[in-house]
């Protein structure tokens, strides 16, 4: 996961990584489907954070095709993003040809999730229910609850929200509020990256 620069000095790249799948209230469907992925490549060199590469695509659902208007209302994903979207599969070989002609392979770098749902449930579940695979590369990643838990001894592991609210109290700056799409997500793990590292606190 680390890597020289050209100037010699070492880097760490982490990449913060999140879904928005198909949902439904007060009944839950029964087959979730990622309709968003978005990533955040970061480049982190003595305790900061130097550069970011930003991913991102919907993806169209194939057995729930069309979005209730809960999950619409809650992601922002409209139908016609979806419907003009290409599938799961294809929007995760984009974003490996993304990290490849950046120059990276997947040992240099970190996934870094909010919890382990997207990589640990998410992602195989819906795999499995297309009669596939998730790909090795996909496999292993941090969960940035557990390190934020360890770093401020918190009894409980934190949520997203409880987590930005504790960098804000930290660094004092009052943050927008997002609404809920994996972009919006990344975004604030974004942040909270570049909080812990550049408060030279451990992230591995």
């Amino acid at each position: 996961m680390s890597s020289q620069s050209s100037s010699g000095e070492e880097e760490v790249i982490f990449a913060v990584l999140d879904f928005k799948a198909t949902c439904d209230e007060p009944v839950q469907l029964e087959t979730q489907e990622i309709i968003e992925v978005s990533a955040v490549f970061l480049n982190v060199s003595q305790g900061k954070v130097v550069n970011q590469l930003e991913f991102h695509s919907y993806c169209k659902p194939l057995v729930n095709p069309t979005l209730s208007k809960f999950c619409t209302e809650l992601t922002g994903i409209s139908q016609d993003k979806v419907d003009e979207a290409p599938s799961l599969f294809v929007a995760m070989m984009m974003l490996k040809d993304f990290w490849a002609e950046h120059g990276l392979e997947e040992d240099d770098f970190a996934w870094v999730c909010c919890g382990d749902e997207n990589l640990g449930e998410l992602l195989p579940g819906v795999y499995s229910i297309l009669h596939s695979h998730v790909d090795p590369s996909f496999r292993q990643w941090i969960d940035l609850k557990t390190i934020f838990q360890k770093v401020y001894k918190l009894e409980e592991k934190p949520s997203l929200t409880q987590m930005m609210e504790r960098v804000e109290e930290v660094e004092g700056v009052k943050e927008e509020k997002r609404c809920s799409s994996a972009q919006d997500v990344t975004k604030s793990l974004t942040k909270l990256v570049s909080h812990l590292v550049e408060g030279h606190l451990p992230v591995h």
